[in-house]
């Protein structure tokens, strides 16, 4: 038996948007805290996940806690090779509704967790027995010390007029999307790390910013133009700000901790 992360292979679009990798990173974080030595640990190219066959016939332990279904037209993923057996803890999917095959196949691996709360409502509605779970990005653990600067993390122009001066005028515009990278996973750490080194506050848009800050001990604003399902789990943690509501923010931040529910992502 072994356990799996994904990867991707083929060529990726020129930008990378390394909040995919974030969630890989979690995984194998996972695997350290269950301490799975590195030679029980495989990569399953996304590309292959219906038809994966690891070379030694093994089965592969695979934990889905990434969005498979309805995001691009070329990741209709939710039925996986016979050599992998899946264990869903942060599916997410876009769609309103699922097909009668997927449906029979998620039942054999119910309960699912969900990363948000449309999907495991949906799941729900097909008589799935599904719990919402969160992003397994919110399992990082905390920081030891900090910094002083505010990073402003994909933040669109139209939104800066609504950020205080004093604000701007210490902040560093970066973004999660990068142009030249030949490693994203370790562009992700890297950006990650400089952030719990260095960050006293992250005001940003991105989802796979949010969560690991947050669960880092970085105080975090979460600008959004509009409501998005995608960020449900994160809402009992950390409120979405939506442009109706800027002018409401406490622009210093605040650290939230939620370790009791870290801990308990973990040991689930």
């Amino acid at each position: 038996m072994k356990y799996g992360n994904i990867i991707f292979d083929g060529d990726r679009k020129t930008s990378v948007n390394i909040g995919d990798d974030m969630q890989l990173l979690a995984v194998e974080y996972l695997y350290d805290l269950m301490n799975i030595p590195q030679q029980d640990r495989v990569r399953v190219p996304l590309s292959k996940l219906s038809t994966y066959v690891h070379p030694d016939n093994e089965y592969v332990i695979l934990p889905i806690s990434f969005p498979l279904y309805g995001y691009r037209s070329d990741m209709y993923i939710t039925m996986f090779s016979p050599a992998i057996i899946p264990v869903f803890i942060g599916l997410s999917i876009m769609s309103s509704s699922i097909k009668d095959e997927e449906i029979d196949y998620l039942k054999k691996f119910e309960p699912i967790g969900c990363r948000d709360a449309h999907t495991m409502n949906i799941l729900r509605s097909c008589n799935i027995s599904a719990y919402l779970n969160g992003c397994l990005t919110a399992i990082f653990p905390k920081r030891d010390g900090g910094g002083d600067k505010i990073f402003l993390v994909d933040i669109p122009k139209k939104f800066l007029q609504y950020i205080p001066n004093e604000v701007k005028e210490k902040a560093i515009a970066t973004s999660q999307v990068l142009d030249d990278t030949d490693n994203p996973e370790k562009s992700a750490m890297q950006q990650y790390e400089q952030y719990k080194k260095e960050a006293r506050l992250v005001i940003t848009t991105r989802l796979h910013c949010a969560w690991p800050c947050l669960a880092a001990g970085i105080p975090v604003i979460l600008l959004k133009e509009k409501f998005s399902f995608r960020f449900t789990a994160l809402e009992k943690l950390l409120h979405q700000y939506t442009l109706s509501e800027f002018s409401m923010i406490d622009w210093a931040g605040k650290t939230v901790d939620y370790e009791n529910i870290k801990q308990n992502i973990i040991e689930n």
